[in-house]
């Protein structure tokens, strides 16, 4: 079935302070769908040798033309996905579409889920992640948490285990991983720096940056959100980069996309 969208907003924009996050499910995936893509898509596609890693491509790429589409209208049909640097932009690259009117976008998936976020405020970053079947190795610990974030948590250096501390040391460590993989998606820089740079809030506390090493007052410049994500889909984060001093909380809605059901939106704030 193709990608359809009934219950999206038909012409509404983000409004500043807002982010749309739009989910699909891999099941969408068609042969219909590679017709949409342009020379450098297709070509990316063909490299793609697990059919699970093909559908969820066509489906995310599916899925910005179809919100893009929404917002833009016919205009939207001639905008290519750029990957070249971005004007302005000096801490990383991001794929970003010129022309599309001040629109941001970023693009996750993770097992059968891809969620797009769209915003109108600055650079923005999405994460999602299945939780993971193995435990989580000391070494993967170190790059991801920071000390003063192990130290909180009461890890043991040297053991093979997340932080004990914790009473779901798996879900602790996707609370640090997913959000901190988004805000460097909203940079740019991804998985170039090593996570273990930035600190955040513990869990259990609103979710914010507190130090980053290198970028002093990185926590006034990034709004931190948790997504209410599907059953199967263990953690999701969107952050945006906005303007010192306007502060405020960031509410986004959502629009799920499956195969066989209308789609249905919603506002969370």
């Amino acid at each position: 079935m193709p990608l359809q969208c009934k219950g999206a907003p038909r012409a509404a924009r983000p409004a500043l302070g807002e982010v749309h996050v739009w989910w699909a499910h891999r099941d969408e995936a068609g042969p219909h769908l590679p017709a949409s893509l342009d020379d450098a898509e297709r070509a990316r596609l063909v490299r793609l040798r697990r059919a699970a890693d093909r559908d969820r491509f066509l489906v995310g790429r599916a899925l910005i033309r179809l919100a893009f589409g929404r917002y833009l209208g016919p205009s939207a049909e001639g905008l290519r996905i750029s990957t070249a640097p971005r004007p302005g932009c000096s801490r990383g690259a991001k794929p970003w579409l010129p022309g599309a009117g001040g629109l941001e976008f970023s693009l996750s998936h993770s097992g059968a889920w891809i969620v797009l976020a769209v915003g109108a405020e600055g650079p923005l970053g999405v994460d999602i992640e299945e939780r993971p079947t193995a435990p989580v190795s000391a070494r993967l610990m170190r790059w991801a948490l920071s000390p003063r974030e192990r130290e909180e948590l009461g890890e043991q250096e040297g053991t093979a285990s997340p932080p004990h501390g914790a009473r779901d040391p798996v879900g602790t460590f996707l609370h640090f991983w997913v959000a901190k993989e988004a805000v460097l998606k909203a940079t740019g820089e991804g998985l170039t720096v090593p996570f273990h740079r930035l600190t955040l809030t513990p869990p259990g506390l609103p979710l914010r940056i507190r130090e980053w090493q290198g970028y002093p007052g990185a926590g006034e410049d990034y709004v931190l959100c948790r997504l209410e994500t599907p059953r199967d889909c263990a953690n999701g984060v969107v952050a945006v980069r906005r303007e010192r001093g306007e502060g405020g909380s960031l509410a986004y809605s959502t629009v799920v996309l499956r195969t066989a059901a209308e789609a249905s939106a919603c506002v969370h704030r």
